[in-house]
């Protein structure tokens, strides 16, 4: 889940692998439109090239309180894994800003948190582009 999305081949190609080795890939990606305007690139053009291979969701408008963002930058791996970072998947912020973020290994967060995301596609709150 990002915010802003452009300009990252790498990690493109390390999606590409994953689906490869039979993971599900899934994408919450804000759009120009749903953003109102602050945006001037949807982030689903950063993977263009992988439109095939994964599923991409967004939070459309109907399903924000007024003025809300997708701000939330997180990356979960089965359950296992979640990385929750103050960057975008921009090439300027993993290659130029200063970003933080943590990584956790095992333990109920890394489940709930791709549990959360679950529970926002099924009830719609999410939607697949």
């Amino acid at each position: 889940m990002t915010y802003a999305a452009y300009r990252v081949p790498e990690l493109s190609s390390s999606l590409r692998s994953a689906r490869n080795r039979g993971a599900t890939v899934r994408l919450i990606l804000e759009t120009t439109s749903d953003s109102a305007g602050a945006l001037t690139h949807d982030g689903i053009h950063a993977f263009d090239d992988l439109r095939d291979d994964v599923e991409v969701y967004c939070w459309p408008l109907d399903q924000r309180p007024p003025g809300a963002r997708l701000h939330a930058k997180t990356a979960v791996a089965d359950g296992e894994l979640a990385f929750v970072t103050s960057a975008n998947l921009t090439g300027h912020a993993l290659d130029q800003n200063l970003e933080v973020g943590v990584l956790i290994r095992g333990g109920q967060a890394p489940r709930r948190v791709m549990e959360h995301f679950h529970a926002l596609m099924a009830k719609g709150v999410l939607r697949r582009v």
